[in-house]
């Protein structure tokens, strides 16, 4: 699936560069604007938010003096395809989030409102997954919780009804609270500025006019 979108993306960015009516600029712009519409970005951020939930949860275990999850057992755990996959995601994703963040970055102050706006959004619906998807992961899984996660769990609890900072999330799920947010904001957040500032920027550098290049992306 995702090699046969590389093919699909890489044949419309061929074509583009094949047409002699458009400048540079233009060319770059619409190429662009083409990655932005890429379903290989969003699960390349995917992908990135498996990674990111890994470093956040081993953040959290190092404060609370509990086992840390190794870089090999983490690649180990996913196998080696799965492995080739996050690596690859995440390289990709840290490279097309740079070079596009940095095309978008004079839009996105220039609609500064439109930019808080969302990220607000993304705020609260990642909020939001963060306090209501783990509960719901641990209803729907129920008993088949493995003796090393039951483990692991009164491990925590122990730890943390003696430090006082109880993190239901990480006793219920094995994960803590931040890791969960991180693994649903990261692969939310890039993907949509991405996707809605790069039109608006390319039609923005191209002279489309200020309110124009907003309307007709949204519109």
């Amino acid at each position: 699936m995702a090699v046969a979108q590389a093919i699909t993306d890489g044949k419309k960015i061929i074509h583009v560069w094949q047409e002699p009516s458009m400048g540079e600029g233009a060319k770059i712009c619409v190429s662009l604007v083409v990655l932005s519409a890429s379903s290989n970005l969003v699960a390349a951020a995917s992908g990135t938010g498996m990674f990111f939930v890994t470093w956040k949860d081993n953040q959290f275990r190092e404060r609370h003096q509990l086992p840390i999850i190794s870089t090999f057992k983490m690649f180990e755990s996913w196998g080696p395809i799965g492995s080739l996959y996050i690596a690859i995601a995440v390289c990709y994703y840290v490279l097309s989030f740079a070079i596009m963040m940095s095309f978008c970055a004079p839009a996105l102050f220039a609609y500064a409102y439109v930019t808080i706006v969302i990220y607000i959004v993304c705020l609260i619906v990642g909020i939001c997954l963060t306090f209501g998807f783990p509960p719901l992961l641990t209803k729907l899984r129920g008993p088949w919780a493995s003796e090393s996660e039951i483990a692991a769990s009164e491990f925590a609890g122990g730890y943390a009804l003696l430090s006082g900072v109880p993190d239901q999330t990480f006793l219920n799920t094995g994960m803590s609270s931040e890791a969960w947010t991180a693994y649903f904001i990261f692969p939310m957040v890039g993907p949509l500025f991405i996707g809605v500032f790069t039109p608006v920027a390319a039609r923005l550098y191209a002279g489309h006019g200020y309110w124009p290049a907003l309307t007709t992306t949204f519109c």
